[in-house]
């Protein structure tokens, strides 16, 4: 390890890094301790993440809502640094972006992301379920739908409840996007007539939908398999993941996620992105369907994503290997050394698992038990404590805002008889909520 620090420091290519929620944190806690310069470039001034020792903060415009100037940006600042930087990207949008101005990057960015046409593939889920199909990979129904009168054809043959989700992630993220759609990256309809009813909706965004077959059983169930892959689509490091508790629940992101023993997960993966002779950080996700005993594929993610740092605990520093195969230096193989632990994102835990015991889905002593024994978390480091006692100061804050609301509210004469309830600070890894919005 020591021997590969040292190269690393030697090489003095920059690491630059989109957007410094979960995601972007844990790359550079990642990755500090080699001591290549870290810059941290973001759009939303109130995600605590941005309060990092581990990186130089740099405010930029947004990647997709502005993506012309972040590109514009970026240029102009890698001709400060004497090396190419690598550019990392953590969310969907970002994917997108540095696809979209791939050539404007490339002369002056080092990217750790599949091939241009590997990596439109893989933002495209309809594609992907192709793909998953053609290499024999088991997966759930799938539909592809650009219409009302394509969903009128198909009706009779559905079974419901189905899962209702983007073609690309990004078609749903803008915000108006996300607010109209209800800030569900999927969801799920139980009938014929709701899945009318929603698609009125979803027609304002974009006419294309993916419909897919439910998978029964609970969130536990849904296993990951987080990876990297060299130029030569030799796998280099990889790591198994199982998420306990997620939220909202069934289509959510994960905030209690545990280390999990291999699986049948790993050769489907491997199988599928193989044969897509791909190059990069990937995440895929299966579910254990109950009925038939099998992993079904839900979907692959081109990047890095919220609970990547658990692997790193495990022995596995997948932004490392990125890191070493861009700058041409010699690539380990690593495997997990150290299993049973659990990554914790502190602030959905206090208010979505509380909320999951006040509606009596889960008991304290069950969320309790989850965490037990060896943790990462989403922001608390001790020795980079500054995104955690901001993630605490916001928490105070809207606590303190809510008490006074209700003082006030007690002089009124007509009393409010609204219950509040307290909201969570944003931790979401797209960043596109404030600090203290629900």
């Amino acid at each position: 390890m020591r021997e590969r620090m040292n190269k690393t420091r030697s090489s003095q290519h920059p690491v630059v890094i989109l957007n410094m929620a979960y995601t972007g944190l844990g790359i550079a806690r990642n990755l500090y301790w080699y001591g290549m310069p870290i810059v941290g470039v973001t759009a939303k001034r109130d995600i605590v993440g941005n309060h990092t020792r581990r990186a130089q903060v740099v405010f930029a415009p947004d990647s997709a809502e502005s993506p012309q100037e972040l590109s514009d940006f970026l240029v102009q600042m890698a001709g400060r640094f004497a090396a190419k930087p690598v550019l990392f990207a953590t969310r969907d949008q970002d994917v997108s972006f540095v696809e979209q101005f791939r050539g404007e990057l490339a002369p002056h960015y080092l990217l750790p992301i599949p091939n241009e046409g590997v990596l439109s593939l893989l933002l495209d889920k309809w594609s992907m379920a192709q793909a998953a199909q053609a290499a024999d990979i088991p997966m759930p129904v799938t539909h592809r739908l650009s219409g009302l009168d394509e969903i009128q054809q198909i009706g009779d043959r559905l079974a419901f409840p189905c899962v209702v989700k983007p073609i690309t992630s990004s078609e749903w993220r803008g915000d108006r996007e996300w607010k109209l759609i209800g800030q569900r990256k999927a969801f799920s309809v139980h009938s014929y007539e709701e899945l009318l009813s929603e698609y009125k909706t979803i027609s304002q965004v974009t006419p294309q939908i993916l419909l897919q077959e439910l998978i029964p059983g609970p969130d536990s169930n849904l296993y990951t398999f987080g990876c990297y892959f060299d130029r030569n689509s030799d796998l280099k490091g990889s790591f198994f993941g199982r998420k306990l508790l997620q939220y909202p629940a069934g289509f959510g992101t994960g905030f209690v996620v545990e280390c999990a023993a291999p699986s049948a997960v790993q050769e489907y993966s491997v199988r599928l992105l193989q044969s897509l002779r791909y190059h990069g950080v990937a995440e895929c996700e299966f579910k254990l369907d109950g009925r038939d005993g099998k992993f079904k594929f839900i979907e692959a993610n081109a990047r890095h994503w919220d609970q990547h740092r658990l692997s790193t605990a495990c022995g596995v520093n997948l932004s490392e290997l990125a890191y070493l195969d861009m700058c041409d230096l010699a690539v380990p193989v690593q495997t997990p050394k150290r299993l049973k632990t659990t990554w914790v994102a502190e602030d959905s835990f206090l208010f979505m698992g509380g909320r999951m015991v006040l509606e009596k889905q889960i008991s304290w002593m069950e969320l309790l038990r989850m965490i037990r024994g060896r943790r990462v978390y989403g922001w608390f480091s001790a020795t980079d404590p500054s995104p955690f006692l901001r993630l605490l100061g916001s928490i105070v804050r809207t606590f303190l805002q809510r008490i006074w609301h209700r003082i006030l509210l007690s002089f009124q004469k007509t009393p409010d008889t609204r219950i509040d309830v307290v909201s969570p600070p944003a931790s979401r890894a797209d960043g596109s909520k404030s600090a203290t919005a629900p």
